[in-house]
């Protein structure tokens, strides 16, 4: 057998691969995905998928049985990977006319960053890594979402409320005075 997506909270897809002796046809398979403690960590479907909570490695084992009561059973680690940390801040102030410059803050564990989603208010959206955006509504908040990817394919997302401050603005008054008289 073999699996494909090895990333936590994300379905991990098996697939069996096993051959009956000549004359004979597999008709159940068992398996087990190695979860200890875990009594739901079972399946009689031929090609399963099975979402692990945490990173590790599981022992997972395959046992096939044959229309005349063959079995045979493989046992194979399966290393399943830590999701990354998605991350992010923002510098902006009043001068910047709404422009905010986004930094990428996202770790992974033993792997890189290799690609970011961003959407700053619906339907805009970026996939550089520090991106700028301009807002044209200021002095108002917006639900910035960031979706990162690693080098695996193991996704995580975070959202964040970016809040754009209000225009700079310079006024001032004057009195009316005499000539050589103080303003």
């Amino acid at each position: 057998f073999a699996s494909a997506q090895f990333c936590m909270q994300s379905p991990t897809l098996f697939t069996d691969y096993s051959q009956a002796p000549q004359g004979d046809t597999i008709v159940a398979w068992h398996w087990d995905f190695g979860v200890s403690g875990t009594p739901a960590d079972t399946s009689i479907v031929q090609n399963p998928e099975y979402t692990y909570e945490h990173s590790g490695t599981y022992p997972v084992t395959l046992t096939t049985t044959t229309e005349h009561g063959c079995s045979s059973t493989q046992v194979l680690p399966v290393q399943i990977w830590n999701l990354p940390t998605a991350a992010f801040a923002y510098t902006t102030s009043p001068c910047s006319n709404g422009e905010v410059q986004f930094m990428d803050n996202s770790t992974s564990y033993q792997a890189n960053i290799t690609g970011w989603q961003w959407e700053f208010e619906p339907f805009q959206y970026s996939s550089d890594k520090n991106p700028k955006h301009t807002y044209y509504e200021l002095d108002s908040c917006y639900d910035v979402s960031l979706q990162v990817t690693d080098s695996r394919g193991c996704l995580q997302d975070t959202m964040m409320q970016v809040c754009v401050p209000a225009a700079f603005e310079v006024t001032f008054s004057n009195t009316v005075s005499c000539f050589g008289q103080p303003i």
